[in-house]
């Protein structure tokens, strides 16, 4: 029960309604966004032994239900801070390196375990060394947030266990679709009319319904060449202005490399 009662004061503390007094014109990471990482990553570390489908096992089910609102909670929060951003591309990357935090907070919870417990005598001094142990583990994981690289991920259950993983692969997929964004802000701002030239093509494809490889109505060489030709003179000077743009936006941030493959893919 005490539990319960501190966690919906953490649960109220995001709610609707919270995110212009907790917002700062910073695309950095949101103090909130490092409180709820070490948070969850160090109660799911902690809760691991207990992730189970008994539901009858210490009322697992429970906890991990109010981890998910949680969760839920600060995916809105982040996104009603996100439209309060005069620049829309500032609140893209405010998304982006908070979701990236996130995820590497749980990515390094997920490889730090916590050490064996083993036998205790029940001793107060036991009780202190155990917790001792169990708390440094905690803060060791959600510390070594900025040192985890985003690309791979853990696999099975180990870490921060089932649940934990599925928490991983809920931010993984956020962040992939910030990083969409981002890529995509990039290429419509340095080469609009391609983009727009192939949205438009795809878009009279699905209409016209024809077989695969079929030459498009007004979309063939023709009217492609220039495009191309365009392309093709400015593309390197792109490539690099791009790249020196990702990193002036997330040169502290755990995301770095995989925008910078990403936008060299999109290229």
């Amino acid at each position: 029960p005490r539990f319960k009662v501190l966690f919906d004061v953490q649960l109220a503390s995001i709610k609707s309604g919270a995110e212009r007094p907790l917002f700062v014109e910073s695309p950095n990471v949101h103090a909130v966004v490092k409180r709820y990482a070490a948070l969850a990553s160090s109660m799911l570390l902690l809760m691991a032994e207990y992730d189970s489908d008994d539901t009858a096992l210490f009322k697992a089910h429970n906890f991990y239900d109010m981890m998910d609102r949680l969760w839920a909670a600060m995916c809105d929060l982040l996104l009603r801070m996100c439209n309060l951003f005069k620049d829309h591309r500032a609140g893209i990357i405010f998304l982006t390196v908070n979701y990236a935090h996130i995820l590497a907070s749980l990515r390094a919870a997920d490889a730090s375990p916590l050490p064996s417990s083993g036998p205790s005598d029940g001793s107060p001094a036991a009780a202190l060394s155990a917790g001792s142990s169990l708390l440094g583990a905690a803060r060791g994981a959600s510390g070594a947030a900025a040192s985890v690289a985003p690309q791979g991920g853990p696999q099975g259950s180990s870490g921060i266990g089932k649940t934990g993983a599925s928490a991983i692969k809920e931010c993984e997929d956020q962040l992939a679709s910030c990083v969409g964004l981002y890529v995509e802000d990039q290429m419509v701002r340095r080469f609009r009319f391609m983009v727009e030239f192939v949205k438009k093509a795809e878009q009279q494809q699905k209409r016209q319904a024809g077989p695969e490889g079929q030459q498009i109505a007004n979309f063939g060489p023709a009217q492609a060449g220039p495009i191309l030709r365009d392309f093709a003179s400015r593309w390197k000077a792109s490539l690099e202005a791009m790249h020196r743009e990702v990193v002036a936006d997330f040169s502290h941030a755990a995301c770095e490399r995989e925008l910078l493959q990403a936008s060299m893919t999109a290229l």
